[in-house]
């Protein structure tokens, strides 16, 4: 018995949708090929970075489309399958004609791979083969459709910031911040490490005692802290090693890369606070909270600020460079309208001035040619 996996009704329409915005994009294309140029001149199409961007996606889509036509086309002459014997019965799990084939190995305990079919619809024949890996081997170079391409197609709302000015200024402004934002980067991760060594050697270990019970290896309470000297147990438990610490061990100063996320984590205004208790609850409330404050502001309220700063700024340079360019792109059109309007006052002009011989005088309403013509123009 065979039993073939089919792909959903719903993908089929969504795949008919696809067709028709890709008409829209590629005649878009075209036209604004046709209007501005290609490539060779100023101007061109492919001389603007928006329009490489849609270029790339459109002809990505015609590759899919194309290479899923002609798989289509082969697809109804040509089928291989691969089955797997189930209680004496054969059940095909992958169809090289299907766009998208099901494989389902959940059950791989209980399934071996034995048997492949190649199904000729043609002559309505059916050949059984053992030679599993040869036909999967086939099967994989035949599925080869640039189905990698199709993750591109997530691009395609980029396309929308072509034609919105306000999103291709906050863009720009995002690319030209980046190697500032490197930078920033670098001296984030330069106090980061600076704290995690101070926090090292100050803190370390200083997070594995909590309250336990009296003569007893159970921990006290459901959810434990820290104690020492900042905070003692009550009556009926004792302060003692070993305890894992908080957050299941993950928060402390015990080596170099754990106090780094913990110096992050402080650094990002999350839970810093209950950081800063913990370690005062073992340590005491003396001095722990003159390192906890100094990370908050030079980490926190200076560093990560200067991101919010660089971005405002090439934001503030990109919004004026736009202004420019619109205004630049204003007088142009004026300009070019006054070139053309002059133009044809000389072209005026110059047509006043050539007169047929013999026909100079008046007629017979008290016009002269050059008069009649400029009234009749």
């Amino acid at each position: 018995m065979l039993t073939f996996t089919t792909t959903a009704v719903l993908k089929v329409e969504k795949e008919d949708v696809e067709y028709v915005f890709m008409v829209i994009f590629t005649v878009e294309a075209i036209m604004k090929i046709v209007a501005y140029g290609f490539l060779l001149h100023p101007g061109a199409y492919l001389r603007n970075g928006w329009n490489i961007l849609d270029f790339i996606i459109v002809v990505i889509g015609m590759i899919i489309h194309c290479e899923s036509a002609a798989f289509n086309e082969y697809g109804k002459d040509h089928l291989w399958l691969v089955g797997v014997e189930v209680s004496g019965h054969i059940n095909v799990i992958l169809s090289s004609s299907q766009r998208s084939a099901y494989i389902d190995f959940s059950r791989r305990v209980h399934l071996s791979i034995v048997t492949v079919l190649e199904i000729d619809c043609g002559e309505c024949s059916i050949t059984v083969c053992r030679v599993v890996s040869v036909i999967l081997t086939q099967l994989e170079l035949k599925a080869f459709d640039v189905k990698a391409l199709r993750a591109f197609r997530v691009l395609r709302p980029l396309r929308l910031v072509s034609g919105v000015p306000s999103l291709q200024v906050v863009l720009n402004s995002i690319l030209k911040a980046m190697v500032p934002l490197l930078h920033i980067a670098l001296l984030v991760i330069f106090v980061i490490i600076i704290y995690a060594i101070v926090g090292l050697e100050l803190f370390c270990g200083s997070l594995h005692k909590t309250c336990y019970l009296n003569n007893s290896v159970e921990v006290a309470g459901d959810d434990p802290h820290p104690c020492g000297k900042g905070y003692r147990c009550p009556e009926g438990e004792i302060c003692r090693e070993p305890w894992v610490g908080p957050n299941d061990g993950i928060t402390n100063f015990d080596n170099f890369g754990l106090a780094m996320l913990t110096v992050f984590q402080c650094v990002t205004l999350e839970g810093w606070t209950d950081v800063m208790y913990w370690i005062n609850d073992s340590m005491g409330n003396g001095w722990p909270w003159i390192y906890f404050v100094s990370l908050i502001i030079l980490g926190s309220f200076f560093v990560l600020n200067l991101v919010l700063g660089v971005l405002s700024g090439e934001f503030s340079k990109e919004r004026e460079k736009a202004k420019a360019r619109g205004d630049f792109q204003k007088l142009r059109e004026k300009q070019q309208i006054e070139e053309d309007l002059r133009g044809y006052l000389d072209w005026i002009t110059q047509a006043e001035d050539i007169e047929p011989e013999g026909d100079e005088g008046e007629d017979d309403d008290g016009s002269s040619p050059r008069q009649r013509k400029c009234l009749d123009f």
